[in-house]
């Protein structure tokens, strides 16, 4: 009798556990915002004091904000490669304009559509077009030149945020359509990137009653920069068209969450914004972009929400984009593959604050690594000083094409102002880690295919300021 009560009373509380246990929550939707040549200093939630970004500062508030985020390269095409591989350019061999992507690399688009995700790509950057490799594993896929000037324009016109919002959007309409299945949207914007085209409105706001400068001459301007460098009052210009469009990018940001909130895509996703690289400000000698593997240039933003994230968490442990990729993985339960290179980001299921997540870590501290490959550089027209970059905690060390060394402290010196002397007794641990890391791109290298560049494509570049 005793045996038969204890069962009845057993299946009861089974039949109970079942009926309360909670519905299987669908797979996450992924949303990966990448905004080219975005500084990091240039948003409110960075140290940005200008304003220019409350959106993206009002997204922070419910994010994990990554203090020590660095991009694996200075410029576009192998930063981009980076992130969708999870690998270094040396490895995946995007060092040109015209590498491209070799089929046998594996991407976090790949992955994801492998699993049943509808995996789609909206970039307004035509160097990351289809011809390049990077349309790997999407359904969808769309990257965009600038188009030929209409008078009175002077200088070929970027698709905008409004343009590409619009494209995610009747994409997404149609996958909604198909009940179910998540997505992975992959969002590329150019707003900061010349050539420079901020509404009037956003750019008076700026000047404060400043007359307007020619947008032609102020563009022009920045893809002379580093054969003709600005003076300080055209570099001036340059920087508050710079912050104009950089704002125009947070209005076009707040557009593309609204819709997506609208369609109720939010309320289950992982969402991470960043930037490829970052811009040169004169903030070490030169202007621009894929120059060196100073901090203006490798430094990006990172914010990561996670799928029902209600509060902020600020995260100062290095991390690299590389990192991106595994963590999507890991968020929707896929597993990574062996080919990636990064780790999964110190992320916390209850968005615990930094004190809180100390049990988690193992005392030691991940480095980052940077690349700026250059097959040949003789045939370079711009001054490319660096090679390699390392950051180990809080010390950076540089490494030249000829073995030139500057090594900092980005503790006390976050603008690398101040390169430490030789004795200094972190030297030899960072020669070391970064020696190793060298010696391992060497060996697993790639050569990497490349795609002719026709006229078009080096007219094309020539819009983008990259070919003179």
């Amino acid at each position: 009798m005793i045996l038969r009560r204890l069962l009845r009373i057993g299946i009861v509380a089974a039949c109970h556990l079942v009926a309360c246990s909670p519905t299987v929550q669908p797979r996450p939707n992924v949303v990966l915002i990448v905004v080219d040549t975005l500084r990091a200093d240039r948003l409110g939630t960075y140290g940005g004091m200008r304003g220019l970004t409350p959106f993206v500062d009002s997204l922070a508030d419910r994010a994990y904000v990554f203090h020590q985020a660095y991009a694996q390269s200075s410029w576009t095409n192998p930063s981009v490669a980076s992130l969708l591989t999870s690998r270094f350019p040396s490895q995946h061999g995007v060092v040109k304009f015209e590498s491209r992507l070799a089929d046998s690399e594996i991407t976090v688009s790949e992955v994801l559509g492998e699993r049943g995700y509808a995996c789609g790509a909206f970039l307004a950057n035509g160097l990351l077009a289809r011809q390049f490799g990077f349309a790997q594993g999407f359904d969808e896929f769309y990257a965009l030149w600038p188009v030929s000037p209409q008078p009175p324009q002077t200088v070929e016109q970027k698709y905008r945020a409004d343009a590409v919002n619009t494209l995610a959007f009747t994409w997404l309409d149609r996958v909604a359509a198909d009940r179910g299945k998540p997505f992975f949207l992959y969002l590329h914007y150019i707003e900061p990137h010349p050539p420079y085209s901020p509404p009037d409105a956003i750019l008076d706001r700026l000047l404060h009653g400043r007359p307007r400068p020619d947008l032609g001459e102020i563009s022009r301007a920045m893809f002379f920069a580093q054969v003709a460098p600005p003076d300080a009052s055209s570099l001036q210009q340059i920087e508050n068209v710079y912050d104009a469009e950089v704002m125009s990018l947070d209005g076009g940001l707040r557009e593309l969450f609204s819709g997506l909130d609208a369609r109720g895509f939010l309320a289950n996703a992982f969402v991470a914004i960043t930037a490829d690289h970052g811009e040169e400000f004169d903030d070490h000698g030169l202007v621009g972009h894929g120059t060196t593997l100073y901090n203006e240039l490798i430094r990006v933003p990172l914010l990561v929400r996670l799928p029902g994230q209600t509060r902020r968490v600020d995260v100062e442990d290095v991390v690299s984009l590389i990192d991106v990729a595994p963590t999507i993985l890991s968020t929707v339960g896929i597993r990574r593959p062996p080919a990636f290179e990064g780790r999964v980001l110190p992320l916390s299921s209850r968005w615990l604050p930094s004190w809180a997540r100390l049990w988690q870590r193992d005392g030691t501290s991940t480095p980052a690594f940077s690349e700026l490959i250059i097959p040949e550089r003789a045939e370079a027209n711009n001054v490319r000083p660096h090679e390699r970059a390392l950051i180990l905690g809080s010390r950076k060390l540089i490494v030249g094409p000829a073995g030139e060394k500057e090594l900092y402290d980005l503790a006390t010196d976050p603008g690398e102002r101040r390169a430490s002397p030789p004795p200094d007794p972190t030297r030899t641990t960072l020669d070391g880690v970064l020696a190793q890391f060298g010696k391992r791109m060497a060996r697993e290298a790639q050569a990497g295919a490349s795609v002719p560049l026709d006229e078009e494509a080096q007219r094309r570049l020539k819009a983008l300021g990259y070919v003179r």
